[in-house]
């Protein structure tokens, strides 16, 4: 890569972006999927009451966490200039044009995370749905799974904007970077 090609220059922004996408959807599919085996190795398991309540913790913490998160990103969100909503709308194709393999890689990784989440999610509450107490079971159905629910669902809707906000302030920072080149070629 030549550090003096203007092409390279104005393109730099949206890769960057697609790999902070697929890096952080990477490190976010390995966190999910160390906390969903992490109870199952048995040398990490917990002994009898320990473990129902670190069962329960967990999966209370879990729902704090993608609440926290998808709060976070509201906040963030409001705090920063509002993108208009055909950058957003626009944000993967102008991606796929710079760099179809990346765009291609960060939109994937940025799929599953939605789906290891849930996966995780799913595995969490399972053991309660499954307790042998039918008052803990339908406490968790009726009283565990909606807020669960919830937590994901926003938490999935804040993650999918994220990415299209990102490459949104990627792609138009390429573009300014493009009209800055035009407006004094050569330097």
């Amino acid at each position: 890569m030549d550090p003096s090609d203007p092409r390279q220059r104005v393109e730099a922004p949206v890769r960057r972006a697609l790999a902070s996408i697929a890096v952080r959807g990477v490190l976010v599919v390995v966190g999910v999927l160390a906390v969903i085996l992490g109870p199952r190795i048995p040398a990490l398991r917990l002994p009898g009451p320990t473990a129902h309540a670190l069962a329960d913790a967990t999966a209370i913490g879990v729902t704090v966490v993608l609440l926290a998160y998808s709060l976070l990103v509201r906040l963030v969100r409001r705090i920063r200039s509002r993108i208009p909503d055909d950058a957003l709308a626009r944000a993967w194709h102008a991606a796929r044009e710079i760099d179809p393999p990346d765009a291609l890689l960060a939109l994937a990784v940025a799929g599953w995370v939605p789906v290891a989440i849930g996966v995780a999610l799913l595995l969490m509450t399972w053991p309660h749905l499954n307790d042998p107490d039918p008052a803990l079971r339908g406490a968790w159905a009726v009283l565990g799974l909606p807020p669960i629910a919830v937590a994901w669902i926003l938490a999935t809707n804040a993650w999918l904007h994220a990415c299209r906000e990102s490459l949104a302030r990627a792609e138009a920072e390429s573009r300014r970077r493009f009209r800055g080149y035009w407006a004094n070629p050569g330097s």
